[in-house]
């Protein structure tokens, strides 16, 4: 599934910096739009560790009017979220008609996580998969446009990553204990990724599989394929048919 997202594409600095003016203007624009139109949008950002997602969400919010979307990393459920309901926590956090949120800590990352250390089966999983599916299906029908981005890098670039970050004292915190057991486990992410994409990857609520390991092309494409997706979203809205104003009919007083 991820083969075609290891091909080495990249973007030179020239080709980034000609591209950004006019792809920056054309998304501001689309959220103008979005407002109007009284749409939501929700834009999940995941994919392996060192893969970026941060930096990411990080180029959206500074390339777009941060009053119109909110961001959200969500680690463990506190002690209170864990008495609700499992998607509690998600659905006080979405965003109003006219807003974009962008979650890159989702309701795919403790299933995931979970069955790559075996914590629940193949089963479970794939019921939590469909319980997935049903609420990314109840979102767009009320008027939310789910875009879902998957950003991928090979093993070997996730250790070549890790240890560059290792290295320098400025970022070697960056790099976790936790981060060298996932790269561990990458083979077991894999096949765990795929099996939640594909079963996912839905016309209402589809994933995008970026390849992230050159940066710019990694903003650039999921800048780009955003725009894409909202301006589809957009055209689909039918324009408002204005009122007529009803006239007034005139009394004519008998003398």
């Amino acid at each position: 599934m991820f083969e075609a997202a290891e091909i080495g594409q990249k973007l030179s600095k020239e080709e980034y910096e000609q591209r950004v003016p006019v792809l920056r203007e054309a998304l501001l624009e689309a959220q103008d739009r979005l407002a109007e139109a009284n749409l939501a949008v929700v834009v999940v950002i995941a994919g392996a560790e060192g893969a970026g997602k941060g930096e990411t969400v990080n180029t959206l919010l500074e390339w777009m009017d941060t009053r119109g979307i909110s961001a959200h990393a969500l680690g463990a459920p506190s002690e209170g979220e864990r008495a609700r309901p499992r998607f509690y926590r998600f659905w006080r956090r979405l965003p109003p008609r006219g807003k974009i949120g962008i979650f890159f800590g989702s309701w795919y990352t403790n299933p995931i996580v979970d069955r790559i250390f075996g914590r629940i089966g193949e089963g479970r999983f794939e019921r939590e998969m469909n319980t997935i599916a049903d609420f990314e299906r109840m979102l767009s029908r009320e008027s939310t446009l789910v875009l879902k981005y998957w950003l991928h890098i090979s093993k070997k670039q996730q250790k070549k990553r890790f240890e560059k970050l290792a290295a320098d004292p400025d970022t070697a915190w960056r790099v976790t204990p936790n981060d060298w057991e996932f790269h561990r486990t990458y083979d077991a992410f894999v096949r765990t990724a795929s099996a939640a994409i594909r079963r996912t990857s839905k016309a209402h609520a589809p994933w995008e599989i970026v390849e992230a390991w050159d940066k710019r092309f990694r903003n650039v494409r999921v800048a780009e394929h955003l725009l894409a997706a909202m301006e589809k979203r957009l055209a689909a809205v039918p324009e408002p048919v204005p009122q007529r104003r009803r006239s007034r009919r005139l009394r004519i007083r008998r003398r």
